[in-house]
């Protein structure tokens, strides 16, 4: 089961889906100083709707990521069936 997930097309979605949570994470965290820096706290308004657009958009970005993998683990698991039972 193991070796699945460490297939090289499926370890590189997994890779980019972890480098898309960081790069949120830092995207955050200067948006948010930057704001805060040039208008002061009145901009921890806009810096929430921010954040909260970049989860979302996180969120189904990473959504499709899984449903894919899942997706090739699925045709991968049919293929290597096919191929046990022609044997």
């Amino acid at each position: 089961m193991k070796s699945l997930f460490f297939q090289k097309k499926i370890l590189l979605i997994f890779k980019l889906i972890t480098f898309g949570f960081a790069l949120r994470d830092i995207l955050l965290a200067s948006l948010k100083s930057g704001l805060i820096l040039k208008y002061g706290v009145e901009a921890f308004d806009k810096a929430l709707l921010i954040r909260q657009i970049l989860n979302l958009s996180m969120t189904g970005v990473s959504m499709l990521g899984f449903v894919y993998i899942s997706k090739l683990l699925d045709s991968n698991q049919l293929n290597q069936s096919n191929y046990i039972s022609s044997k």
